[in-house]
């Protein structure tokens, strides 16, 4: 009398990189006989689960099967122990194999095309890193280390936990720093609040043949791109307008932009994209992104020499000071139109020029508003879903910071 297995269970949902323990049940009628391996591929390097000691062995034993296992009621269940990886994802292949010698069969339900042998499998993922940077096109204007790929934060998870993982400004902070140079140091203007279109992720890529005035082409690779990322450098040659992806073909590697242009074989494209939407297109992370900038302190200055009727203010050093700041203090006379107009820029001495004449006495405080020389920004940053592989993230802060000019 043939007997049947019945239902085969295992949670094939993708696993975490840590070690992790899955539950092998499988039912059918008392006295069918099953056999069960488990082969593990991590970047074509293959081994066995060992049943005995629960590890991973690169040679097949009798170890390695669980041999004519007879169900002795309606079900056996066995836990599995799947290994830590670290280097390379991997891919687990799960084989239930029914005994014909003992009459046993798959039901139809369970293996409709192959009464003898069921097989899934599960992936295992390594986790990824998001890393989180400032970023600015004008770096002559900052002080170095303020803006630096050294200040960063990264956040490690895999694309397989639930959790949200919230990056707030009590865990870190940027600040950048106006550069105290004559020819940089006219502090930071603080032009507006920091959006989610601010951050960006960007991805290089070869063109893989030449294309002339037209907006379709092949690259070497797909990975990281996504519709909606724009083409924003090229590593030779021209680009036209900053064209963005409409369309990806997969089969081939074609990406369609939305304007022609001229590439040569083998250049290099910068690819950025901006924005939550576009940067899951991109990387399959779910990222929500938010920060608030404010500046550090308030910006005071010391008048260095006596000032009578002149719209010209000799000062203690100049560095900070914009133009277009406006100016307070104790005999400051700001009855009409009075911002900054220009800056003779001086680590210790320096003056600046405003609208209306004033006079004031040597030592008088004052207080510049509209300009910092420093900036913070307290960003808050949710991770809903993590990439699959790490990527860098940039807040670009030229959107929202403008150094500032002497004249």
């Amino acid at each position: 009398m043939i007997k049947y297995i019945n239902s085969i269970q295992i949670n094939t949902a993708d696993m975490p990189d840590s070690q992790n323990v899955r539950n092998l049940t499988i039912t059918g009628d008392t006295g069918a006989v099953f056999s069960v391996h488990v082969m593990q591929n991590q970047n074509k390097v293959i081994k066995f689960y060992n049943f005995i000691d629960t590890t991973w062995d690169s040679d097949f034993k009798a170890a390695n099967k669980l041999s004519n296992i007879k169900i002795a009621g309606s079900s056996y269940s066995k836990n599995i122990t799947f290994e830590a990886i670290s280097s390379n994802a991997a891919t687990y292949t799960i084989f239930v194999h029914a005994e014909p010698h003992f009459n046993t069969k798959l039901a139809e339900s369970v293996s409709p095309e192959n009464e003898v042998c069921y097989t899934t499998t599960i992936n295992q993922v390594l986790d990824a890193t998001v890393s989180l940077y400032i970023k600015s096109g004008s770096e002559s204007s900052y002080v170095t280390s303020s803006i630096s790929e050294d200040v960063k934060v990264d956040s490690t998870g895999s694309t397989v936990q639930t959790n949200v993982v919230t990056l707030i400004p009590s865990s870190f902070t940027w600040e950048p720093t106006n550069a105290l140079t004559d020819a940089n140091g006219f502090g930071l203007i603080l032009s507006r609040q920091p959006t989610a279109n601010d951050w960006a992720f960007r991805e290089i890529d070869t063109v893989d043949g030449a294309i002339s005035s037209t907006n379709s082409f092949k690259v070497d690779s797909l990975t990281n791109l996504g519709v909606g990322m724009k083409i924003v450098g090229v590593s030779s040659g021209s680009l036209s307008g900053t064209p963005n992806i409409t369309e990806i073909d997969t089969n081939t590697k074609t990406l369609t932009i939305s304007s022609n242009q001229t590439f040569a074989d083998g250049i290099v494209l910068t690819f950025e994209g901006r924005g939550s939407d576009v940067i899951n297109k991109a990387t399959g992370a779910i990222i929500n992104f938010s920060a608030i900038a404010k500046y550090k302190t308030q910006l005071t200055k010391t008048v260095r020499l006596a000032v009578s009727n002149s719209t010209t203010i000799t000062l203690n050093g100049t560095y900070g000071v914009a133009k277009g700041a406006t100016v307070r203090g104790v005999g400051m006379d700001n009855s009409s139109a009075n911002a900054v107009q220009s800056i003779s820029a001086a680590v210790e001495g320096g003056s600046i020029v405003v609208q209306a004449n004033q006079t004031l006495t040597a030592g008088s405080k004052l207080y510049i508003d509209g300009c910092a020389k420093v900036i913070v920004i307290e960003p808050t940053v949710k991770i809903h879903k993590y990439p699959a592989n790490n990527i860098s993230l940039y807040l670009l802060i030229d959107g929202f910071i403008t150094p500032g000019v002497g004249s």
